[in-house]
């Protein structure tokens, strides 16, 4: 698995603001509130790596075939239809 080139900015974005995040939270509440704080950590981490999957770019298997029309996405082609342009 790859990250696409265009996701680095966001998640280091991500990754610095919820890195504040937690450092403020542990530094008020770490005494205080600690389940609070650990809960808050899981949740950022597992909101990074949401990010973070956001801007993969999956290994995909291509198959040729003459009666085959290739989707540039993910997902099916599902009607191909001729329009009319009016200028």
């Amino acid at each position: 698995m790859t990250i696409h080139r265009e996701g680095y900015k966001t998640i280091a974005l991500v990754a610095a603001v919820l890195a504040i995040a937690n450092y403020f939270t542990f530094h008020f509440l770490g005494e205080s509130m600690p389940f609070f704080c650990d809960t808050f950590l899981v949740i950022c981490t597992g909101f990074w790596l949401f990010i973070v999957s956001f801007f993969r770019v999956p290994n995909r298997q291509l198959t040729k075939s003459p009666n085959q029309v290739i989707c540039p996405a993910d997902g099916k082609v599902v009607v191909i239809e001729e329009i009319l342009l009016v200028a």
